[in-house]
C-alpha cells in the first residue's frame, strides 16, 4: 500500500494519534524511503491497546507480556 492507503488504513483504527505510532515498513513509506509496504505495523500504548481490545476482543498471551 502507498502512503495515502496507509494513512486511510491507520484512520480506520479510530485511535487517538497519541496512542500509537506507525513503525517498520509503514514508517519508511511515510518518510519517503520506500514507495509501498504490505502491511501496517504499529507500536501502541497501554491505553491504545485497551481501546482496540474492546473493539476487536483482543487478548494478551504470555508471549505478549515483557518479562
Amino acid at each position: 500500500m502507498n502512503k495515502k492507503e496507509l494513512l486511510i488504513l491507520a484512520d480506520t483504527l479510530n485511535l487517538p494519534k497519541e496512542e500509537y505510532c506507525i513503525i517498520s515498513g509503514g514508517a519508511c513509506v511515510l518518510h519517503g524511503v520506500r514507495e509501498e509496504t504490505n502491511d501496517l505495523d504499529i507500536g501502541i500504548t497501554k491505553r491504545g491497546f485497551e481501546i482496540l481490545k474492546e473493539k476487536y476482543s483482543l487478548k494478551l498471551t504470555d508471549k505478549d507480556i515483557p518479562k
